[in-house]
């Protein structure tokens, strides 16, 4: 009888810690909703909230001009914005992790257990989302920073090849702009993450097998890695790519120190690729050292990890890829006397 009456107590009060994690992380996941919202907001009406200000004194000591400035509170929004896409895409899957387990553990409606936690959380949140809702609809009204144009880059022509002014205007923002349109992976995937969330309950409610369960689940993820690959519908990037196919012997490169562009022949680029990199300027080593220094940079993230979130793990870790370079066009001013 002893056993038993203690057996119960160690379910309830297993129970009870598990509801306790499922609350906290639903707290959790709700305040980083409601602030992706407000930064997503402000992003796209241009605006920079207070939380991106630099220090003065840094901004003194690096000697930053209003446009620098601007660029960089841009900067820290955006991080900002990724931040809480990363965070929302690992708090819905402790969500269904511990949802899970609550229904092995437990006899409990967890649809209705869920929707009772969401109902208490949205309660004792209201009066911050609401002051929240009031900052930026005064941030909207009073601070109101127009997104500035990129400025126009140069293209230097050194072919006997005519660059067609809709080329030119592709590029007269630089290489670094895009050209037509391509999804942000990470904020998809925290869409598709919530509509299955919403669909799971919906499963559950309803008394949806777990087999069926898993298999929308499995063809979901495998629509958004087809989803990933999607772009918007541009005719300018045809417009280039043409142009680049119907001229292989010649190629665009960026010029050193600025945003400019040169057109140049491929044959004296590659001429002048081979002059600074042949054969006998080189030392061949015995040993690659970039595989010791990836050994001990890993052993160094391990011994950092009890210390790092989750997402900063994960940037962290190196990415090999094949070594690629290129050549930058070094173009002196021309003298006039």
């Amino acid at each position: 009888m002893m056993s038993q009456t203690k057996t119960k107590n160690s379910i309830y009060s297993h129970l009870e810690t598990t509801l306790f994690d499922l609350e906290k992380i639903l707290t959790k996941l709700h305040k980083t909703t409601q602030h992706h919202i407000f930064t997503q907001k402000c992003q796209l009406n241009g605006i920079l909230p207070d939380f991106t200000k630099l220090n003065p004194h840094m901004t003194k000591q690096l000697k930053l001009n209003k446009k620098q400035i601007k660029t960089k509170r841009f900067k820290i929004l955006n991080n900002a914005i990724y931040d809480h896409e990363t965070n929302i895409s690992y708090l819905n899957h402790k969500f269904r992790q511990i949802s899970s387990h609550l229904s092995n553990i437990s006899s409990l409606n967890i649809s209705k257990t869920i929707s009772t936690i969401k109902t208490k959380i949205t309660h004792n949140n209201a009066h911050a989302d609401k002051i929240r809702t009031r900052k930026l609809n005064y941030l909207l009204t009073k601070n109101h920073y127009p997104l500035t144009s990129t400025a126009e880059i140069s293209i230097e022509n050194f072919t006997n090849v005519e660059i067609p002014k809709e080329v030119s205007d592709l590029l007269k923002h630089g290489l670094a702009n895009p050209i037509g349109g391509h999804i942000k992976t990470s904020q998809v995937l925290s869409k598709f993450e919530i509509f299955f969330d919403n669909w799971i309950s919906y499963a559950k409610k309803n008394n949806f097998d777990i087999f069926t369960i898993n298999k929308v689940k499995s063809l979901l993820f495998l629509t958004f890695e087809e989803f990933k690959n999607c772009n918007m519908p541009n005719d300018s990037r045809k417009i280039l790519i043409k142009f680049l196919c119907d001229h292989p012997e010649n190629l665009f490169l960026t010029v050193d120190k600025t945003k400019n562009l040169a057109y140049v022949k491929m044959e004296d680029y590659l001429s002048k690729l081979n002059e600074i990199f042949s054969p006998d300027k080189f030392l061949k080593i015995k040993k690659n050292p970039i595989q010791k220094n990836l050994r001990e940079y890993r052993k160094l993230i391990q011994t950092l990890a009890p210390f790092l979130s989750k997402s900063d793990e994960f940037l962290l870790k190196p990415c090999e890829n094949l070594k690629t370079g290129y050549g930058l066009l070094k173009l002196h001013k021309k003298i006039h006397l």
